[in-house]
């Protein structure tokens, strides 16, 4: 909540910003195949606007420090199946099934398991699955992307998150706002005094002169 809550200030939603900008600008080239081949891959990544969705998951990354792409297929969407890994070959995904790509926030999910006693296996400190909105769903169906991971002992207290740009940058931040706070409050606490006077007089008269033309 506190990392939603700073987004909202343009000193720490323009660093991510232009960062998620910079990173999908470009974008990518499609190559290794014939050229309907690919005219037809490059319409479908239109379709399910897969740049706009790593657009997406950059800035939750720098909001938030972790943003997962959820994986939908056609005829997979019941609570058993999306328990289940989901096997990449022609039997499980067959052409045309895929429904979607959703970016999804990370206050959304919750661990359901990982491994913490074995450090040796791969799958130490990564959990298994995931609780999405209280419906378990597996780790392979909800991608994960962390672009500043935490030591292992951190994990659990992050929510399986890594660092955010916003927390990375934060003491520059509340640094900057207060110099601003402090040069503001100079200038509209700045005065100038002055005397007021009868030059003319004062030149062309002797002190007497000067008394009678202090008025003036």
């Amino acid at each position: 909540t506190y990392l939603a809550e700073l987004s909202q200030r343009s000193e720490y939603r323009a660093p991510t910003e232009t960062i998620a900008s910079e990173m999908t600008r470009e974008w990518i080239t499609l190559t290794g195949a014939d050229d309907e081949k690919l005219l037809e891959l490059s319409n479908c990544m239109e379709e399910f606007k897969v740049r706009e969705s790593f657009y997406s998951l950059a800035l939750m990354d720098g909001f938030f420090g972790r943003g997962n792409l959820y994986i939908g297929i056609d005829g997979q969407e019941t609570d058993k199946r999306r328990m289940l890994p989901l096997m990449y070959d022609p039997e499980s995904i067959t052409k045309g099934s895929l429904k979607t790509l959703k970016p999804i926030e990370p206050i959304w999910t919750t661990p359901y398991l990982y491994n913490a006693i074995d450090p040796t296996k791969p799958d130490f400190y990564v959990p298994e699955a995931w609780y999405l909105m209280g419906k378990r769903t597996h780790a392979s169906r909800l991608l994960t992307f962390i672009s500043h991971p935490l030591p292992d002992m951190f994990k659990p207290a992050y929510n399986f998150s890594g660092m955010s740009l916003s927390q990375l940058i934060e003491p520059y931040v509340i640094r900057w706002l207060k110099t601003v706070d402090s040069v503001n409050r100079l200038i509209s606490n700045f005065s100038i005094s002055g005397v007021k006077t009868n030059m003319m007089a004062a030149l062309e008269g002797g002190a007497e002169d000067i008394r009678d033309a202090g008025d003036g």
